[in-house]
């Protein structure tokens, strides 16, 4: 019976200071919760596209996580119930480069919405404009898109856009003597001239006006991207097989460039010239030019002369663009191809009977302006060919 009083007066007394320390700690616990306040914020990326799924954790000034969040399909998230005081927040996404920032709670009031603007970091990621007509990370895309950069065209000593095709994007290709060859992608017969065409072929995402594929070079390319597949929905029936978007060079910062020439076999000669970059502040350019001339006729491996078949061609381009008051951008190319006395052989059996020559030109010309880094535009095309 004495152990059993003894027992009572322990848990007594031991009753007393606990609910007088609860009583002293909960009234501050509870006004703590009273100001807490919800910070709302959002994540984008350098060009304000929303970046879903992205990661918010937010932690006191002891380093201790107290709440963590994910952004929304807009980029929007709440970090509800933050005490009153300073906190850190950081914000990670898969493939870009995480940021910390110091947010401070106040006793009363509201606290501005955040905007985290994340940076592109930490991989090495192809961007792509053809499968959604705005800039895309390939790995985004769900269309099959291939890119041929410029080193990959530099290395393949190819002379014009079929050769790099035939060899880089595994595209059926046709390719005729006398400068003569076109494209098909996905099963789609390879097409060199018409206007109902099953694979598109575009310059810097417009129209090209190029049926011949054998008069567009290569030397003021910076890359090309080739879709595989159905693309109507975006471009229209023409891309029924898939897109072709040769994205050109656009120079920036010192004004550079290189001189090619070259000989070879059939008393063939070449010269190109490229040049590009900033004259000043609002204005840049890029220029190009190529001189090729085969004299000779074509010997075959047996040592007979295919006759017919020399030719010559001249190309250039260039690239005018301005930085307009506004905010506004202003860009003019033109660009043209002229074979001279492009000879024609006929099929071996025939000899020299059918063979002919001919001339080609063609010409291209295109004006935009557009907001900068804005992707709305107003496009003024012209085609001769």
């Amino acid at each position: 019976m004495a152990c059993t009083v003894i027992h009572r007066s322990y848990f007594c007394l031991f009753s007393v200071p606990f609910l007088l320390i609860s009583w002293l700690i909960v009234p501050t616990a509870s006004a703590q919760t009273r100001n807490a306040l919800a910070v709302p914020g959002v994540v984008v990326d350098q060009v304000g596209g929303a970046i879903a799924g992205a990661r918010v954790t937010a932690s006191d000034a002891n380093g201790a996580v107290v709440q963590t969040t994910t952004a929304d399909a807009a980029g929007a998230f709440t970090l509800g119930g933050l005490a009153p005081g300073i906190h850190s927040v950081l914000v990670e996404m898969h493939l870009f480069s995480p940021i910390t920032l110091r947010v401070t709670v106040p006793d009363s009031g509201s606290v501005s919405a955040l905007r985290i603007v994340l940076r592109a970091g930490g991989f090495a990621e192809s961007v792509v404009v053809t499968g959604r007509r705005v800039e895309t990370r390939l790995s985004e895309t769900p269309q099959k898109i291939e890119v041929i950069d410029a080193t990959d065209i530099e290395r393949s000593v190819a002379a014009d856009l079929t050769d790099v095709l035939k060899k880089n994007a595994g595209v059926d290709v046709v390719q005729y003597t006398g400068a003569l060859s076109g494209v098909g992608i996905r099963g789609f017969r390879p097409q060199i001239s018409g206007i109902n065409k099953r694979s598109l072929l575009l310059i810097d995402g417009r129209p090209s006006g190029v049926t011949n594929l054998a008069t567009l070079l290569l030397d003021n390319v910076e890359r090309i991207e080739v879709l595989k597949g159905a693309a109507s929905a975006v471009y229209g029936s023409s891309a029924m097989g898939g897109v072709i978007n040769v994205i050109t060079r656009q120079s920036r910062g010192k004004v550079g460039g290189n001189v090619r020439i070259g000989a070879g076999s059939f008393g063939a000669t070449e010269f190109a010239g490229r040049a590009g970059g900033s004259v000043s502040s609002t204005l840049d350019f890029d220029t190009t030019v190529n001189v090729f001339d085969q004299r000779d006729d074509i010997r075959m491996g047996n040592g007979v002369t295919r006759p017919a078949t020399s030719y010559k061609t001249y190309n250039g381009g260039g690239r005018l663009g301005v930085t307009l008051d506004g905010g506004w951008r202003l860009d003019g190319r033109a660009d043209f191809y002229r074979g001279r006395d492009i000879s024609t052989p006929p099929d071996i059996v025939a000899g020299t009977i059918g063979q002919g020559s001919k001339n080609i030109e063609r010409s291209t010309g295109d004006a935009r302006d557009r907001p900068r880094g804005g992707a709305r535009s107003v496009i003024r095309r012209v085609h001769r060919c």
